[in-house]
Order: C-alpha cells, then structure tokens, then sequence
C-alpha cells in the first residue's frame, strides 16, 4: 500500500505548484501592462513635445509674415535678407515637424488598436489559465480525500485524519491539517482569505477554541455589525493568530456563515494546538 503520509505532503506541493501558475500569470499580466503604459507615455509626451513645437514654428512663421507686412506698409523697401531667410528655415522645419507628428500620430493609432486587440486576447487567455489551475486545484483536493478514505483513518491520533465529515486531511510529513474553501462556492470569503495572505497574514495558524470569543472581541471592535453582510475576519478568530490586527471585511452573510461552517467541519475532531493550513481551492 502506498504511504500516504508521503503521497499527501506531495500532492499539497501539487496544490502550491498550481497557485505558483496562477500567479505568475497575474505578474507576467502586471509586468506586460508596465511596460505597455511606460512605452505609451513615452509616445505621448513624444506626440505632445511634437505638437508643441509645430504650434512654435507656425507662431513664428506668422510673426515673420508680419514683419514683412509692415515692410510693405512702410510705402516700400526690401525687407532684410535675414528676416527671408529666417522664414525660409521656419517653413522647411515645419515641414519636417508637422511630417514627424503625422507619423507620430499614426503610430499611436496603430498602437492603441494593437493594444486593444492583445489585452482582449490577453484577458481571454488568463481567464483561461485562472479556470485550468482552480480546475486543477479542485481534482487534486478531492483527490486528496479520496486518498484519506482509502487510508481508512478516522481519529486525530492518527498521521493523516479524517472526521466524522470525511474531509479533513492531514498532512503527515509536515504536521499540519488542511482546510480547504472552495471559491466556486464561497467567493467572496475565498477573495478575502487570498487578499489577507497577500497583505501578510500567515496562511498556517493555530487551533485555539478557548480564545475564540476574546479574539474575535478584538478584531470586530471597530466594526460594526451590517443587516446584510457579516464581518469576516481571517486569521479567523478560533485561531492563535486571530484578534487584534486581524483582517476583516464586510462580506455576503450567506457566503461567510457557508465558509464558516465547512471550516468547522473540517476541522472536526482536530484537537487545540494544531497547525491548520488554509487552501482556497
């Protein structure tokens, strides 16, 4: 029979290794627009430096032209050579600015069609390889239980544990139970789990039910209760890390309470003390 305390600490890199997919879509994403928006205000301040100075030469070819007026208006005379030549030289450079702002503004055509051609194409493709690694993330999770089943462990003392609900898994080699939300079902507290990670907060906690009401105590102070939506906190607060400093926000009651309630169900029978992994899946 295969070891399961092995096969589980490599399917949950498996899970790592999806969300590594995911993301780096997201920076690759992150990365392309940079350079997109840098190359577009360097053609923008190019175009507007261009602009400008035609506005420039054909204030000054006007002011020649009026020089030259008040030569013919002065009841005569040929006006100074310089002031010709000077005109001359204005024309020939408005020439080859007005040219250089045609090209100028042709390429920004062409370039902001291009972009909106390859960020629709682009959206599509990540939206793409967001649902392969969710998809992924799923099958490997259920996968997992599977596997828990097949073990046949049914008790917390045991290296991988399965509760009375089937679901919760433990990670034998590295010690530390598995907690998986599922963001098909329960997107907005998925988000917030995701986002409270990003921001810092750590994603292996601590079972601690007695401090649970303190905890949440201090993380709810300045937030008041809505009607419609409740008040998620993560770390949540039957966890060490929960209380003071946690991050809440104001999420779909049914979502919360859903995601709540799964979060206890997997964790049941996972005594006081234990490492508890969050998975969005």
């Amino acid at each position: 029979m295969a070891d399961y305390s092995v096969t589980l600490p490599a399917l949950d890199s498996t899970l790592d290794m999806l969300d590594f997919f995911r993301e780096g879509f997201e920076e690759f994403t992150k990365y392309e627009q940079f350079h997109i928006n840098s190359f577009k205000e360097k053609l923008y301040e190019t175009l507007n430096s261009l602009n400008s100075e035609e506005r420039d030469i054909r204030a000054r070819i006007d002011s020649l032209y009026s020089r030259l007026s008040d030569y013919d208006g002065e009841g005569g005379g040929s006006p100074p050579a310089y002031i010709r030549e000077e005109l001359s030289d204005a024309q020939h450079r408005l020439e080859r600015v007005h040219a250089a702002v045609e090209e100028a503004s042709e390429i920004h055509r062409s370039f902001s069609a291009a972009e909106n051609e390859f960020n629709d194409e682009w959206r599509r493709v990540i939206a793409q390889a967001g649902a392969i690694a969710e998809d992924g993330k799923r099958e490997v999770a259920k996968y997992m239980r599977k596997i828990a089943s097949v073990a046949g462990y049914d008790d917390s003392s045991a290296p991988m544990a399965v509760g009375a609900n089937g679901t919760n898994v433990f990670n034998g080699a590295s010690n530390y139970y598995i907690v998986a939300i599922d963001s098909a079902k329960y997107p907005e507290t998925a988000a917030h789990i995701r986002s409270s990670i990003k921001k810092g907060h750590p994603a292996f906690l601590t079972v601690d039910r007695a401090g649970a009401d303190e905890n949440r105590s201090q993380s709810l102070r300045d937030r008041p209760a809505r009607s419609v939506y409740d008040r998620d906190e993560y770390p949540p607060a039957m966890f060490e890390q929960g209380g003071y400093g946690a991050d809440v926000q104001y999420v779909q009651g049914q979502d919360n309470r859903g995601a709540g309630g799964t979060t206890r169900w997997q964790l049941n029978n996972v005594p006081d003390g234990s490492t508890v992994r969050f998975r969005v899946i």
